[in-house]
């Protein structure tokens, strides 16, 4: 069993649960909360009233196949900075559950208001550290591996940052024209909520776009390389941003998210634009600089429009090769 590093891993997300359920039972206590971790995760079996039980089985069932999800996510962005990233797919997890069940579903009762749903992403982002702890120190034992500065993943999860205050300033001035009724935070925070928009839960929605589209545009690279990139980031953005209107405002009958004329849909999609080709120059000015070189006749084939999801460049030098990544 030592040896059996995917069993190991649901063993250690067992963790988890604990600190879900201590820290959403003290929030609930405390009224910032109507449901505790088990009582949400009832209503993946039960539309009716919060079980405790049922709760139990259904969370740590969700967990430990989430956290094995994660560990093998080691081989995409490597085990550099873990309980980082597992503490992203964590609460992305925990936004998936609200965002399927509470708004989707129209279920009142697991949708959260504003400060429920800090409190349970918090509680989601406590676990998802904790786990990625134990993972890093039993399973992966290289600690935090190399600088913040040259992992690649993370600084693109930061780049993808960029886009969110040029999208909400332009957003911002044309409500105030009377050009759109929601700015960005504002639209990505109805991703969440069933009654009005919120700026104060549009920050943590935005830290969660960002991030994820971060990734995916660095990750497309894969597929058409990094040439002319902040014009790729912005049919990404663009795209992406098309869709929260249609899943959570058309296909989710959210009226307050639907927008009512052409011009309000074109100022948000200025918004992604720009924001896109934002964060494309960011990524290809900082990410995606380095270019082909040779040293003793051999070709670096690390350059900056091969990007391998389970393969890292080791540096050595000026010349860097593929080393195979150990899990």
């Amino acid at each position: 069993m030592k040896t059996d590093k995917p069993l190991l891993a649901l063993l250690l997300s067992l963790t988890a649960g604990p600190i879900l359920e201590g820290y959403t039972m003290l929030m609930k206590y405390l009224s910032l909360t109507n449901l505790t971790a088990f009582e949400t995760f009832s209503f993946l079996s039960s539309n009716g009233e919060p079980h405790f039980t049922m709760g139990i089985i259904g969370l740590f069932t969700v967990v430990n196949w989430y956290f094995l999800l994660a560990y093998y996510s080691a081989n995409i962005w490597g085990t550099a900075f873990f309980p980082i990233k597992t503490m992203f797919l964590a609460m992305t997890g925990e936004s998936i559950f609200f965002l399927t069940f509470g708004v989707l579903g129209k279920n009142e009762v697991v949708a959260q208001t504003v400060i429920g749903n800090y409190i349970h992403a918090s509680a989601a982002a406590l676990a998802g550290l904790w786990v990625g702890f134990l993972y890093q120190k039993y399973l992966f034992k290289n600690w935090m591996g190399k600088s913040l500065k040259t992992d690649k993943p993370l600084l693109a999860m930061a780049i993808g940052w960029a886009g969110w205050p040029i999208a909400e300033g332009l957003t911002l001035l044309a409500k105030y024209f009377g050009l759109a009724k929601l700015t960005t935070m504002e639209s990505s925070s109805l991703m969440w909520l069933l009654t009005n928009p919120s700026q104060v839960l549009g920050i943590l929605s935005e830290l969660g776009l960002g991030a994820w589209l971060g990734l995916i545009i660095y990750y497309s690279t894969n597929l058409w390389s990094s040439d002319y990139l902040p014009i790729k980031a912005a049919l990404i953005l663009v795209t992406c941003r098309s869709l929260i209107v249609q899943i959570f405002g058309v296909l989710g009958r959210n009226p307050l998210l639907i927008q009512d004329s052409v011009g309000e849909t074109l100022v948000h999609a200025l918004g992604a634009i720009l924001g896109g080709l934002a964060i494309g120059y960011l990524m290809q000015k900082f990410l995606f600089k380095s270019a082909i070189t040779t040293k003793g006749g051999e070709v670096n084939i690390c350059s900056s429009y091969n990007l391998q999801l389970f393969y890292h460049c080791n540096n050595q030098s000026n010349y860097r090769s593929y080393q195979p990544m150990e899990v």
